[in-house]
Parts: C-alpha cells; sequence; structure tokens
C-alpha cells in the first residue's frame, strides 16, 4: 500500500478522535496496524489515542513500537515523555526529552514540555531557560509567559514574573485567564485593590470562572446588593457549570454570607461546595494511615543504618540551616513564618513541597536499602541547592504543614534543621480547615467533619511517635499563648533557633513579603489575640468536631 493511501487512512483516524467516535478509531487503527507492522506512525497514532484514554502503559509500548522502527522520530520520543509523565516516572521523562531536542533541538514543543516537566521536578532555573529559549524565537507565545511567571514566582522572582503576566495579558486580552493570574499575583503581594480589579476584569470577560469568584471574596467584602453576587447564585441553577466551578462558586457565597453573618445559608452553601469537591478528590484516609504506618516503621526499623549510611555518604555540614515551620494546617504555620522572616536573618520560603512529594514516592516504592539511601541523598541535594539559589541568608524556613509526617527522616537528612510545631484550639483548627478552599489536589482530606477528625487525630499519633524518638529536637508553641504573649514566644523560638531577637518580628505588618498560602491576607495585619475562639459562634453547626476533638 502506498504512502499516500496510509495517510488518507490515518487522516480517516484523525476524524474519527476529533469527533469523539472512539471506539470507531480503534477499530480503524487496529486494522491498518495490522495490514503495516512496519510502519511507525500508525502506532504513533494509537498511542495518542491510548493516551487520550488514560491507557499509559498501551500508549508507551506504542510510542516505544514507534521509536523501534523510525529511530529518528523526534516526535515520537517527546510523545514517549508524555506517557512517562502521566506514569509519575518523570526521570525517564526528562531523557525522552533531551532525546527528542537532540533529534530536533528546534522543536518549540519539545521545549515548552520539558520546561513544564523542570518545573515539576523543582528544577525552576532549568524551566526558565527553556521557557526563554521559546520567548527569544516567538515573543508572543501566551502560553509561554504564563508558564515563565510562574516558574519566576517559585524562584521569588516576583519583578520578572509580573512582566511575563502583563505580557501575555498583552498579546491577549480577551483572555480572562491572564486577568485572574494577575489578579492571583496581587493577591500574593497583598495590594487587594489591584487584585480585586484584575478579578472583576476576568469575570467580564467570563463570567463562568469560578476561580475568579472565589479569589474575588478573599480580597474584597462583596455585598448582597452586587450583581457579581447574584450572579454566581444563577450560574449555580445552570446545567451548563461543572461541579469545579459549582466549589468555587459555593464558597463564594459561603464566604459573602458569612461576612454578613447569616449563619444557616453560611453553612448551606460551605457544606454543598465541601460535599461536591470531596466527591471530586475521591480522598480515602485509609492511604493517609497506612502511609503514616510504613513511615513510622521503616524509621524505627532502619533509623540507626541509615543516620550511620548517610553521614558517611555525605558532607553532612551545610552552611544553610532549614526551618521546618510545621503543624496542622491553619494552625497558624504562616503566622509563625512571618514572624520569622522579620528577622534580618531568616528568609521565608512558604510552602515548599519537595520533600513531602518526594518522600512519599521513596516511601511507597518497596524498600532496597541502597536504592532508598541514593533516592534520600538525592532529595537532601535537591533541597539545599532549592535553598542555595532562591536566598543568601543562612536560615531558611520552609512552612508545609505536612512536613510532620516526615520529621524523623528530616532530622536523619539535615541535622541541623530546626523544627517548630504550633498547635492551636483543634476545633478552631478543624473548623478553619473545613472552610478553606485550597489549592487543587493538595489537603484533600478537608472537606469532611470526618476526615478532618481523623486526620487530626492521626497528627497528634504522629508527633506523639516524633516526640518519643526525637525528645528535644522539636520547639512545640501554643498560637493561643503566642498570640496573648508575643514577645516572650518570639524571643523562645529565637533562642532555639539561635538567632538574637529583633524588634521587627513583633510587628508582622510590617513584613511585607509576597504570601502564596490561605493565610495571605490575614498574616498583613498586626498579630491579634481576640480572634482566637470566633468557632464559637458557630458551635451548634461544629457539634461533629465539639464531639470528635474536644
Amino acid at each position: 500500500m502506498s504512502s499516500k493511501k496510509i495517510d488518507n487512512e490515518l487522516d480517516e483516524v484523525q476524524l474519527l478522535f476529533q469527533h469523539k467516535q472512539i471506539d470507531h478509531c480503534i477499530s480503524k487503527i487496529n486494522k491498518i496496524i495490522k495490514n503495516h507492522k512496519k510502519e511507525f506512525l500508525p502506532y504513533n497514532y494509537r498511542g495518542i489515542i491510548f493516551l487520550s484514554l488514560y491507557r499509559y502503559p498501551e500508549a508507551l509500548n506504542d510510542f516505544k513500537k514507534a521509536i523501534s522502527l523510525n529511530p529518528e522520530f523526534a516526535q515520537g520520543y517527546n510523545n514517549i515523555a508524555l506517557a512517562y509523565r502521566s506514569l509519575n516516572l518523570r526521570g525517564h521523562a526528562l531523557s525522552a526529552y533531551k532525546k527528542s531536542l537532540s533529534l530536533n533541538p528546534e522543536s518549540i514543543e519539545a521545549r515548552i514540555n520539558i520546561g513544564i516537566l523542570y518545573t515539576e521536578l523543582y528544577l525552576y532555573f532549568e524551566a526558565i531557560e527553556s521557557f526563554n529559549y521559546v520567548l527569544k524565537r516567538i515573543p508572543e507565545h501566551e502560553h509561554t509567559h504564563q508558564l515563565i511567571a510562574d516558574a519566576y514566582l517559585k524562584t521569588f522572582n516576583y519583578e520578572q514574573a509580573l512582566q511575563h503576566l502583563i505580557s501575555a495579558n498583552k498579546i491577549n486580552p480577551l483572555n480572562h485567564f491572564n486577568y485572574f493570574l494577575i489578579g492571583t499575583y496581587y493577591m500574593w503581594t497583598g495590594e487587594r485593590e489591584k487584585s480585586s480589579q484584575y478579578f472583576r476584569k476576568s469575570l467580564e470577560i467570563n463570567s463562568t470562572y469560578g476561580q475568579s469568584y472565589y479569589g474575588l471574596s478573599r480580597v474584597e467584602n462583596i455585598k448582597l446588593d452586587d450583581p457579581l453576587f447574584t450572579q454566581a447564585i444563577n450560574l449555580l441553577k445552570s446545567e451548563n457549570i461543572s461541579d469545579d466551578e459549582k466549589v468555587f462558586l459555593h464558597f463564594f457565597i459561603a464566604k459573602i454570607y458569612e461576612s454578613m453573618s447569616k449563619v444557616d445559608l453560611f453553612f448551606n452553601h460551605l457544606n454543598q461546595g465541601c460535599t461536591i469537591q470531596k466527591k471530586l478528590n475521591q480522598y480515602n484516609f485509609d492511604h493517609t494511615r497506612s502511609l503514616q504506618q510504613k513511615i513510622e516503621n521503616v524509621y524505627e526499623k532502619h533509623s540507626l543504618d541509615l543516620r550511620e549510611i548517610i553521614n558517611k555518604s555525605s558532607d553532612i555540614k551545610t552552611e544553610i540551616t532549614p526551618i521546618f515551620v510545621i503543624g496542622m494546617p491553619r494552625s497558624g504555620t504562616s503566622l509563625i513564618e512571618q514572624i520569622l522572616s522579620g528577622h534580618s536573618m531568616i528568609f521565608g520560603a512558604g510552602e515548599l513541597s519537595i520533600i513531602n512529594d518526594e518522600m512519599e514516592k521513596i516511601l511507597l516504592l518497596d524498600y532496597k536499602q541502597n536504592e532508598f539511601i541514593e533516592n534520600i541523598l538525592n532529595l537532601r541535594r535537591a533541597y539545599l541547592n532549592f535553598l542555595k539559589a532562591i536566598s543568601n541568608k543562612v536560615y531558611v524556613t520552609d512552612k508545609l504543614p505536612l512536613n510532620f509526617h516526615w520529621l524523623g527522616f528530616i532530622k536523619l537528612i539535615f541535622p541541623n534543621a530546626k523544627i517548630i510545631n504550633i498547635k492551636r484550639d483543634p476545633i478552631a483548627t478543624a473548623f478553619s480547615i473545613y472552610k478553606t478552599l485550597f489549592v487543587r489536589g493538595a489537603l484533600n482530606f478537608s472537606y469532611s467533619f470526618s476526615d478532618i477528625i481523623q486526620y487530626f487525630k492521626l497528627y497528634e499519633s504522629a508527633m506523639n511517635f516524633w516526640s518519643r524518638n526525637l525528645p528535644d529536637d522539636v520547639l512545640n508553641i501554643s498560637y493561643h499563648k503566642l498570640v496573648e504573649n508575643p514577645r516572650f514566644y518570639i524571643n523562645q523560638m529565637c533562642e532555639f533557633i539561635e538567632v538574637p531577637f529583633e524588634e521587627n518580628m513583633i510587628d508582622i505588618s510590617l513584613n511585607n513579603r509576597p504570601v502564596h498560602t490561605a493565610s495571605d491576607q490575614q498574616i498583613r495585619d498586626k498579630i491579634r489575640s481576640e480572634n482566637t475562639q470566633l468557632w464559637k459562634k458557630y458551635e451548634n453547626f461544629l457539634q461533629e468536631f465539639v464531639e470528635g476533638l474536644a
């Protein structure tokens, strides 16, 4: 059969695929492959179809077959990388992208994809280099401006990030997402009025974009007579709104009712939003419980050997001292970091997910000591290199609350690390978690009373385990006592970290650093004590928390 006829048949497959006639599409491509086993393109086509159906291993096999038939097929290596990424095999994906670029160095698609992968691997500076390559050749590439802005934000280069966000907006001023991104930037930097303007502009262009509604509610006190409130109510009645958008709209409306003290309506929309989000997340507490048990088992069984091997395998001394601020989410970790980062010797890096993400991957592998040690040492190097790249200060805070899972391993690979655990009233913490909409994929336990209670008890159990194994390595701070007597407890933290107390640490409103967490607005004010028991006015709606956590 001529190559022209094969091309025509593949065009038919593509047309079927575009019209979502998947069964017919697969039947057609299978027939083409059966008749032309030496042709590489049909395998590549079928791999793309399998990729769209989340059949990643089958897609990978087809892409590899295409490459075996045509080793110079650069796009095939790019597709192999996509399959590896889908299988969470990022190291293999990186190798495939590099091979694709070696065959076709001018490939814009491969440059963008490898930049995205670098971002996922926390190699933000390599990502920036890759995105800059694209922008030098296509200065008007809107998506690359968005991607490089995110990488600059991850490296705390806010001026460059804003420039690229503005560039993307100039390229396409009719894209609501560009206004949303700029609004989010100003929300993080504490410029509420600017943030509000951009969120509202985003909604002028796309009145159904739920994230802009929710973002707006975080920087502006919306009133019931605001047209956007009525618009959101009406959108929830529409059959064309996805569950994702409904979650943002329910949280937006709930926040307005909360500010108006309309308690019944507040909880009505909050509960609806959480119910939908829990369904979307498909969170299973059993996974969390089994992971924590594995963490503790591995640590008890291997910590002595690990300590000895790590000390021999690595230059354990480092000029950087990481400060890990841990606790339950919404317990005051952002407040602690805001206080500490007011010190001239301490850089606040926010929530760095690298340790939590990578340790979970390592622990979920079947335990082999040599491989485990190698992965641990690679994580140590990557983490310290990142800290060095983002700041020249001696102390750097990492306030990801979920690092409490890994305290023993943190002390093994960073013996000089300082760990501060903040504890807040359990019911106040649980309620604050429940009414906060977190970044998609993070803190998936947060949308159910029972899940939050179980997770809270797991946190307490884990901290009891670490207190037995690390009796002198964790400073416990009470949120309530801290806000009542900040000077005393800030002095205590300074002594623990071994830095001199500085007066600037007392008034956190003077600290204008950008903040990327759910507490980005609250920590702009001075430390206040009157907010510690606000949950009590909602006590009738929180009886499950009261009974489960009191």
